[in-house]
């Protein structure tokens, strides 16, 4: 009778361990192992030093490994070659929200989309973007370790670490909770200054990005609101904050 048992226990563990392997939940561990799939990045504009050595000094004292990306600066971009190559189209823009973009929120969008061309070209999964304005948590890489585990756990695009969406959009920024922290809110809000973007999302949110004819915050807000195969998450409690001390680049450079 005991054999008999022992029998079926084997044939559960097997069929247990054959189903972990096929899983397409990937696991992290130990946390150093991050970055054998991801890449820091942290947007910083060349004038703007000041916000370069506040965001490095976060990094250094949590001994977060990343990489500095020398943002687009807006105000060295002439609008008549970018519409010749088909980067930005005033027209549509004005007919679309009544005014055309700013060279800032031309340069900040050409930056974040700058990257997500690096994560295409590279052998990592995800792209951690920063904006320099960021604040980081306590203990932010265990916390980004954990939080990258259970997102694998269901299907995901972009996940915001940040949040700026309630004092604009109110409760339209409620949504379903996917995990025990992590909701699918119906609008996910501005502001990139800290969220993950996968190779997939990338490739998802590509298409019909060029021309910029809106904020790149603002196109992955009507992506994710217009397209159920876009997934776009956000933390129930943010891991990431903004220093509001800091001047906006995107809205001050016109």
């Amino acid at each position: 009778m005991c054999g008999k048992y022992i029998i079926i226990l084997f044939v559960v563990f097997i069929f247990i361990l054959s189903y972990y392997k096929s899983s397409n939940i990937e696991h992290f561990s130990p946390v150093d192992d991050l970055y054998d799939n991801i890449d820091i990045h942290v947007i910083n504009l060349k004038s703007r030093p000041i916000k370069k050595k506040y965001i490095q000094k976060q990094f250094d004292e949590q001994n977060i490994k990343f990489n500095f990306f020398e943002a687009v600066d807006g105000n060295n971009l002439n609008p008549e070659s970018l519409i010749k190559k088909g980067i930005i189209d005033p027209g549509t823009s004005t007919k679309y929200s009544k005014r055309v973009l700013r060279k800032g929120e031309i340069g900040c969008s050409m930056s974040h989309v700058s990257i997500w061309m690096k994560l295409l070209n590279s052998n990592k999964k995800y792209a951690l973007i920063f904006e320099d304005d960021a604040i980081l948590c306590d203990n932010f890489k265990q916390k980004l370790y954990n939080t990258i585990n259970e997102a694998n756990t269901t299907n995901w695009d972009v996940l915001y670490l940040n949040e700026n969406c309630y004092n604009h959009f109110g409760k339209k920024c409620d949504g379903e909770s996917v995990t025990e922290n992590i909701i699918r809110p119906r609008n996910v809000g501005y502001g990139l200054y800290g969220y993950i973007i996968t190779k997939e999302g990338v490739k998802k949110l590509f298409k019909n990005v060029l021309p910029f004819i809106i904020p790149i915050d603002n196109y992955i807000i009507e992506k994710h609101m217009s397209d159920p195969n876009i997934i776009v998450l956000r933390l129930k409690t943010p891991i990431v904050g903004i220093n509001r001390k800091f001047d906006s680049d995107t809205i001050a450079i016109k």
